[in-house]
């Protein structure tokens, strides 16, 4: 096959299936609140090693049947190195949940928790969150 032909072949390639990008991730959970009638608070919490900011699009907390829990704190719009962040929402005992914080930086620097605790602060469940990556067109 000519050079050509394997040019134009790869630009309709191209054309017919786009081009696609990835965002990093970084994901916990599922995480229980344990026994029936135990209420509380889910946090995620994430921490930068790296040696540059992280910035994130989006956090979200979701329940076991995939609805987005209300967030009451989002101190995770970026994260500078050696520091951290969480963002939090309150949890019903019946759910499991699980945290799912997007990022167009790389997450290779980031560690992280999925806590529940009580309403006075004991904890739960904790679950390390892991990084990513999630393919969109």
């Amino acid at each position: 096959m000519s050079l050509r032909i394997q040019a134009a072949a790869v630009a309709i390639m191209l054309g017919v299936c786009g081009s696609a990008s990835a965002t990093e991730v970084m994901v916990g959970g599922p995480s229980f609140p344990g026994t029936a009638g135990n209420t509380g608070l889910v946090f995620c919490r994430i921490f930068n090693f790296g040696s540059v900011k992280v910035h994130f699009k989006q956090n979200r907390i979701y329940d076991s049947h995939g609805d987005i829990a209300t967030l009451f704190l989002n101190t995770c719009t970026g994260v500078a190195p050696t520091k951290s962040c969480a963002y939090g929402a309150e949890v019903a005992s019946d759910f499991a949940y699980s945290c799912r914080s997007l990022t167009d930086d790389a997450a290779d620097s980031l560690i992280g928790t999925i806590e529940i605790e009580t309403s006075d602060g004991t904890v739960l469940s904790q679950l390390p969150m892991r990084a990513g990556v999630v393919q969109s067109r």
